[in-house]
């Protein structure tokens, strides 16, 4: 299932704007890209990864079973996403860009919590295959925080996720085709030396 990005597409690639740095002095393909941030995770992602790194996401892990959504937006504020299933609604709450949480809320056709999960996990990205659906990815590990398109397939989008496999920071990576089915996926520790700014991951 996992696949190597650097081996496919030639390297993780810069965000457009920044002018970044290059091995060989010479701006490289992918850094002609324009890559935005997707732009559902509006501000309260910053504002929730604050609460995160203070609080040590205790607000999230110690809401209750049995919540009312009113109870749960009351203590949470109003979630990053908000999905429609076939047995009532999932809320996420990522704590992206910086954070390496997303909050994962099922609630019954009653609206009343039935489970409370951090959807950001190794074993949970092991599960996404090749043929899933975007919403079928997004219930297990919820929304991305980075979209983007490779020169040498533009028809695919790449997804970002960023997460902690124990103490390393690790990057996931996902490809849609244009029926937003899953084509592609990768995995690699995430590359913090030396910092570069503007990418993804």
């Amino acid at each position: 299932m996992v696949d190597t990005l650097k081996k496919l597409y030639g390297g993780i690639p810069w965000r457009s704007s920044v002018s970044p740095p290059c091995d060989n002095g010479k701006p490289s393909l992918a850094v002609q890209l324009i890559v935005k941030p997707i732009s559902r995770l509006r501000p309260l992602a910053i504002a929730l990864t604050a609460t995160a790194l203070l609080a040590g996401c205790a607000s999230f892990s110690s809401v209750k079973i049995n919540s009312t959504q009113a109870e749960v937006r009351a203590s949470l504020g109003a979630p990053t996403t908000q999905t429609k299933t076939a047995t009532g609604e999932r809320w996420a709450y990522s704590t992206a860009p910086e954070g390496l949480q997303v909050w994962i809320l099922e609630f019954d056709s009653a609206g009343k919590l039935v489970s409370n999960t951090q959807g950001l996990t190794f074993d949970r990205a092991q599960r996404v295959r090749d043929g899933d659906t975007q919403e079928q990815v997004e219930a297990l590990l919820g929304p991305s925080y980075w979209s983007l398109r490779y020169p040498d397939r533009p028809s695919e989008i790449t997804h970002v996720y960023r997460f902690n496999q124990g103490v390393t920071p690790m990057c996931f990576f996902v490809g849609y085709d244009a029926k937003a089915i899953v084509t592609s996926t990768a995995m690699q520790q995430e590359e913090r030396t030396p910092p570069r700014p503007g990418r993804p991951c």
